[in-house]
């Protein structure tokens, strides 16, 4: 009885253990590459053919990835990189009694950073990685401010 009670606890310290995760705390900037200000809002995605992991763009530019929860980080690998909801109300639609309606966003940054397979980015993660910077071409249809 003694015995299989070892064994029981044996097993159950190798589950627990083995419970933890790998991932990489990765953190970054997103700026514009004309003038190397932040882009103040938006996702970067990673994306690597199975899962992405996902990081929220603070004012100051800055992101923290996360997978499973927000800043959890993300398991080494190579990703494919995009970003999205990087916009900002660039105007409004008209009602047909000349109202305000809905609100049109327009991208900060050029429209191939906003999608997995135009955006051209490319980024390996291993245990290592601790910062991965961005810069990304404005959109040329928005003014700067």
């Amino acid at each position: 009885m003694k015995q299989t009670t070892c064994f029981i606890l044996l097993l159950m310290i190798a589950f627990f253990a083995g419970c933890g995760n790998n991932n990489v705390g990765l953190k970054g900037k997103v700026v514009f590459s004309d003038n190397k200000e932040p882009v103040p809002r938006g996702l970067v995605y990673f994306d690597d053919g199975t899962r992405q992991s996902r990081g929220t763009i603070q004012s100051d530019g800055t992101f923290t990835m996360g997978s499973l929860k927000d800043q959890d980080g993300l398991p080494p690998g190579t990703y494919k990189v995009f970003f999205a909801d990087v916009h900002e109300q660039t105007g409004e639609t008209k009602t047909s009694d000349g109202s305000a309606g809905e609100p049109i966003y327009t991208s900060l940054i050029n429209k191939k950073y906003l999608s997995l397979d135009t955006s051209g980015l490319s980024q390996t993660v291993d245990a290592t990685t601790k910062q991965i910077d961005f810069e990304l071409d404005r959109n040329l249809d928005v003014k700067k401010k």
